[in-house]
């Protein structure tokens, strides 16, 4: 089930006109009656959703996990609406509708877009709500309390929860460092260097701890 949000409001904006309320009467039925797993996708960057309001969604899945006796059957999972509007739709056609501003239009821009080195920077809209750089923490910040709510549910086990967590840290951590390379340096040949330097550390990086998993 793609609720999307746990406000109703947002998830009328949406398309989606059913209520938390009726969302909840179908996992039980459903649960009721035999199904053997449930996936909840909530998203961040919706048409009416703040930063607030996306981490809220979270929030919304420790109650609903509590109030299921916190049945492992239920998944929850939490992701930008990214990396691009899908041309076509009713949001990609009329954004200032719903709130969007368009980054990109044409489809030499989108591709284009995607050679830059952080998912934020192809990230192809912003919000009346949400910039694209809030988007893009939001993000983060629901995905880690996401799965560190997993693991207090006992949902995930520890190990492989906080493997999640380190990755979803260390990959905010290389978007904000990228960030700093383009806010403080105008020389594309320095910005470029600086990209290598920065890929190189990472791949160190990794090998390192990929041999430590290996040891």
């Amino acid at each position: 089930i793609s609720p999307e949000s746990h406000d109703d409001n947002v998830r009328r904006i949406m398309g989606k006109p059913y209520t938390t309320n009726q969302m909840e009467d179908t996992i039980k039925n459903a649960l009721d009656h035999g199904t053997t797993k449930i996936d909840l996708y909530f998203m961040v960057g919706l048409s009416g959703q703040t930063s607030q309001s996306a981490l809220d969604s979270v929030e919304y899945s420790r109650y609903l996990y509590k109030k299921m006796n916190k049945n492992k059957k239920i998944f929850t999972f939490t992701s930008p609406m990214a990396p691009f509007l899908d041309p076509g739709s009713i949001i990609f056609e009329n954004p200032k509708k719903y709130g969007f501003t368009k980054v990109y239009s044409t489809l030499l821009e989108h591709k284009e877009a995607l050679y830059q080195p952080s998912w934020k920077l192809y990230l192809s809209y912003y919000t009346d709500w949400m910039t694209r750089d809030q988007i893009a923490e939001t993000t983060y910040e629901a995905m880690i309390r996401m799965n560190q709510l997993k693991i207090d549910m006992g949902i995930t086990n520890v190990s492989h929860g906080e493997k999640i967590i380190f990755g979803l840290s260390k990959a905010r951590e290389i978007m904000n460092q990228i960030d700093d390379i383009f806010n403080f340096t105008s020389d594309p040949k320095e910005i470029q260097q600086k990209l290598d330097s920065l890929k190189k550390e990472i791949d160190e990086e990794l090998g390192l701890c990929c041999h430590v998993v290996v040891v």
